[in-house]
């Protein structure tokens, strides 16, 4: 290029960031890890991506009394960000 800016440079001349991976899993069910990730801008978005996730999931399950789902978001690193639990509790 002309102006000397490579694709991996932003105009003020800093390296362009790849956007962070995020991975969902729900390890208390019989689902494969999550080996793919999604890419995302940050921890915000990946939060409102596993709430709509979940959302979806359980729809499609049949929770029993003292039952619980698990979905665990962890980054590109392997480290855990945040987890959604929801337990159902059974009162008599």
């Amino acid at each position: 290029m002309r102006s000397g800016l490579t694709p991996d440079r932003l105009v003020s001349g800093a390296p362009r960031r790849a956007m962070p991976r995020y991975f969902f899993n729900v390890p208390t069910h019989d689902l494969s890890p999550d080996s793919e990730g999604v890419s995302l801008s940050d921890v915000q978005s990946a939060r409102e991506q596993s709430v709509r996730a979940s959302g979806e999931m359980l729809r499609e399950r049949t929770l029993v009394p003292d039952g619980e789902w698990r979905m665990e978001v962890s980054n590109d690193e392997g480290r855990l960000v945040f987890a959604i639990t929801v337990r159902i509790g059974h009162y008599d």
